[in-house]
């Protein structure tokens, strides 16, 4: 075989395999798509998530106040969750960490917010962050 005969052959099989695809994608129906009616009958799962967002960070008479709020962003009722309040220097480096119960065996519905607050008496922390840990 010839080098020429070779290229033909990698370029009609090349073709072949982009017109298979375009094919199958086009004008074939999905197989594993369901249809409109049967999205109706299934059930929705259950999906727990939250949404944590600090709305302000300030330094006074000699500590750092976070504040904040958490948001059930999922679709059952939460009853506990822990955020880790994260605190940085002037720099942006964490210096400390600390854990709190943003919710503490009451309820919050799917869409609800709760607000929290942490403070710390490290001199050298001058910014905050927070991220969920853990919700159920």
């Amino acid at each position: 075989m010839t080098d020429r005969s070779i290229t033909i052959l990698i370029v009609a099989a090349v073709i072949l395999i982009i017109g298979t695809l375009l094919v199958r994608s086009y004008f074939m129906e999905e197989e594993g798509a369901p249809s409109p009616g049967a999205a109706e009958q299934e059930t929705v799962k259950p999906r727990t998530a939250v949404r944590v967002k600090l709305t302000d960070c300030t330094r006074r008479y000699g500590r750092t106040e976070s504040r904040g709020y958490i948001e059930n962003v999922g679709n059952v009722d939460l009853h506990f969750v822990t955020v880790k309040s994260i605190w940085k220097n002037s720099s942006g480096l964490v210096i400390h960490t600390e854990t709190l119960y943003a919710l503490n065996g009451e309820v919050l519905r799917p869409g609800e917010r709760k607000d929290f607050q942490d403070v710390t008496q490290i001199t050298t922390a001058s910014k905050c962050n927070a991220e969920p840990i853990d919700w159920w």
